[in-house]
């Protein structure tokens, strides 16, 4: 069985192109995605952060979404059914100790 690997690469540099039309995001033909952000958010925090989440979001789902419709098409093998299984069993903890309830909001369980 292989090993899967997860890599991200973001990037902020400078350009000469124009600014994205109402801070949409973008997909590129490389199957990249990106924002144009105005010149003044270069220090703008809360912009270039806001930024790398939206760009991130579509990106992460798009290799979600291209991850399992190959994996698919493979035929599992019961270990890996397995281990899938008890993995989803873990999600809950995993998302309370990340301090979320599970239930889509952010405040923190007791």
């Amino acid at each position: 069985m292989r090993n899967i690997i997860v890599s991200i690469n973001v990037s902020l540099r400078e350009t000469e192109d124009s600014v994205t039309e109402s801070n949409g995001v973008e997909r590129m033909d490389d199957g990249s995605f990106r924002v144009i952000l105005d010149h003044q958010a270069e220090f703008n925090i809360d912009c270039l952060e806001n930024a790398l989440l939206q760009t991130s979001y579509p990106a992460l789902r798009q290799a979600l979404s291209d991850h399992f419709e190959q994996a698919s098409k493979k035929k599992p093998g019961k270990k890996s059914a397995v281990r899938g299984a008890v993995a989803l069993r873990n999600i809950p903890a995993f998302i309370k100790s990340m301090g979320r309830s599970g239930d889509g909001s952010s405040r923190p369980t007791m």
